[in-house]
């Protein structure tokens, strides 16, 4: 796997905006060759904040029900892959 092969694997998702505004975030992917996919949120404790199926390029995901201020998200592909990254809310 060269570096490029890695770094387009790496970043299929963008989510935005960072720092979270009105308790929702957008979602978009560069291909949709690896959806359906899953995306979990988390609390800084771990506790399981959300959970949304992803099928289109581009999603928005309400965050209604978390008052920390920092999340952790994990992105499992259909061929098994996953991306994980963190948010930040205000």
């Amino acid at each position: 796997t060269s570096i490029d092969e890695y770094r387009q694997q790496v970043n299929e998702a963008s989510l935005f905006p960072n720092p979270i505004q009105h308790n929702v975030v957008n979602i978009a992917f560069k291909n949709t060759t690896r959806l359906p996919a899953e995306i979990v949120f988390y609390d800084i404790t771990g506790k399981e904040i959300t959970n949304q199926q992803l099928i289109e390029r581009e999603e928005i995901i309400p965050l209604n029900n978390t008052h920390s201020n920092i999340l952790f998200y994990s992105i499992k592909y259909s061929d098994n892959y996953i991306e994980r990254g963190k948010l930040f809310k205000f």
